[in-house]
Order: structure tokens, then C-alpha cells, then sequence
């Protein structure tokens, strides 16, 4: 038979089944927590109290039925919330017992007691543990040798490696450099030659003057040839390298080559089978050429 029960807040007359009876429930209205009373407590009728005959309780619907069935799981008290809950099985002799992080923050001390009941089982200590044990290690004098060798050693080794990678850029800087500019050490005796060309008594600008040193014979070139271009003006500075002024002292046979925009042809003389030849002395040369178009 159904319990009839009124919540004492707001009053809502609640009608229960026997079986959930000294189980927690809770108002479907208001939402507030009870115990279900007993039938004989929660008897209501004529014939509840002083009547002797059974109480008349009316049928309990299938809607409140469920709506107790619910607050009653949700209280983990129903016949559902029985069946998922499983009975925790004891730990296996000499295994720990797995605690959950709720575990932990209500008992603070008791991750530092599982980590030394950890220890005394496996037999290890930590890092930290080894440190204060070497710290209380007395330092002797071998041990002390044996650390400032180590530590020259170390320092050695870097500036070894930086002494090396310096030495090895600044030789590759210098080597490059005398391959582009040429030193005055590998350089042979050379002499200052300016000058200005002429054709039929007019200045010729942006032509190119050759000076090709000649060997005496049965010996090797005294050197590379040195190159000039005249200016409107039609002056010229030989050059022996990009940034080296001059050309070998000795004999030369001369070129000169108009540009190719100037459209002047000049005699062949004057460079495919050149004639000219002039000598180089020590120091400042002044080398002119008063060039005829036609010879």
C-alpha cells in the first residue's frame, strides 16, 4: 500500500510506495530532503489511528511513481543507484591501496607516506638523498686535483677551438684578399705610367691602352700586362691589378683599342700587329702617343 507523506515546507501531500519506506527522498515541488516515513507513521484516514480497521490509501499513479523513483536514485538510495554501485574488492596481499585525488587534499601528509613507504619497498633513494650524502663526504686533496684538471681541461679546449676558428678566418680573409688585390711581396718592380693619347692631334676619349711587358730571351714574362682607358681628355693611368697602379719595369709593346660606340678605325699598327714599343723605368713614367689615322 502507498505512504501517504506532507512535506512540511510546502505542504504537497506526496504518496510513496512501502518498499522505499526509512529511505531519503525528496519534495518533487520544492525539492526538499526527507526521510519516507514508515505506514504506520505516515497513516492518514479514519482508519489510521483509533480505528482498528485497515487505513483506505488511494492508488499511487505511474507519474509519481517514477518522479520518486528518480529523487531516490539521485539520493543513492533507489533500487538503481543499488545496482550500479559495485562492492570495492579488498587489495591484494602487498599492494598498496589506490587512493583518489579527494584522498590526497583532505589527507595532506599522505602523498609524502606513500613516497616513503615506496622507498622502504624498492630500496632506492632519491637524487636528493645521494647529494647530502656525497656533501657529507670529506673533500680531500686528490679529489681536489682531480677537479682543477678537469676544469683546465675544459677551459682549454675552448679556447683551443677559439683560437683555431679565429686563426682559420683571418687566413681565409688574408688568402682571398691577395688573390683579388695582390701584396707588395709577391708583386713585381713596378713603375708609375700616365699619358695622353692623341689622333690626328685630337684627344681620344675611352679608348684602351695595353701595356704587355716583353721577356728577354729564354726567359719566362717578368709579369701580367698592365691596362689603362683614356678619359674625354684623352689622359690614361696604367693599372697592373684592380687597386695597384703601374706596370713592370722593362720593354712593352703597346695596344691601343678605340671603343666600339667611338666607330674610329685605327690602323693596325697600332694594335692587331702593334709597333709600338716603349720601356718602363723605376718610378714616374710619362709615355704619350700622338696616333695618325692613316699612316
Amino acid at each position: 500500500m502507498p505512504i501517504r507523506y506532507k512535506c512540511q515546507k510546502c505542504g504537497s501531500t506526496l504518496k510513496i510506495k512501502d518498499e522505499l519506506a526509512g529511505k531519503q527522498g525528496k519534495c518533487p515541488k520544492c525539492r526538499t530532503a526527507f526521510r519516507i516515513p514508515k505506514p504506520e507513521a505516515a497513516a492518514v484516514g479514519p482508519g489510521a489511528a483509533g480505528s482498528g480497521g485497515p487505513a483506505h490509501r488511494p492508488r499511487v499513479s505511474d507519474e509519481e511513481e517514477e518522479a520518486f523513483r528518480h529523487l531516490t536514485e539521485e539520493l543513492g538510495e533507489g533500487p538503481a543507484a543499488k545496482k550500479k554501485s559495485k562492492p570495492t574488492a579488498p587489495p591484494e596481499p602487498g599492494r598498496q591501496p589506490e587512493h583518489d585525488e579527494e584522498y590526497f587534499r583532505a589527507n595532506p601528509t599522505a602523498a609524502a607516506d606513500v613516497a616513503s613507504e615506496l622507498l622502504a619497498l624498492t630500496g632506492k633513494k632519491s637524487q636528493k638523498t645521494d647529494w647530502r650524502a656525497a656533501l657529507k663526504k670529506p673533500f680531500t686533496p686528490t679529489k681536489a686535483a682531480e677537479a682543477y684538471r678537469e676544469y683546465v681541461w675544459h677551459v682549454t679546449q675552448r679556447v683551443v677551438l677559439t683560437i683555431l676558428a679565429g686563426a682559420l678566418i683571418v687566413g681565409g680573409a688574408w688568402w682571398i684578399s691577395t688573390r683579388l688585390m695582390g701584396t707588395s711581396s709577391n708583386l713585381p718592380d713596378l713603375g708609375q705610367v700616365t699619358g695622353v693619347v692623341t689622333l690626328d692631334g685630337q684627344p681620344l676619349p675611352r679608348a684602351t691602352v695595353e701595356f704587355h711587358p716583353i721577356a728577354p730571351p729564354g726567359e719566362p714574362a717578368p709579369g701580367s700586362a698592365s691596362i689603362g682607358r683614356t678619359d674625354e681628355n684623352g689622359l690614361y693611368e696604367l693599372k697592373y691589378l684592380k687597386n695597384v697602379y703601374g706596370a713592370v719595369v722593362g720593354k712593352h709593346r703597346v695596344v691601343i683599342t678605340p671603343h666600339a660606340s667611338s666607330r674610329i678605325l685605327l690602323p693596325s699598327e697600332y694594335n692587331v700587329r702593334s709597333k709600338l714599343i716603349r720601356e718602363v723605368k723605376p718610378g714616374k713614367n710619362v709615355i704619350n702617343f700622338q696616333l695618325k689615322s692613316k699612316l
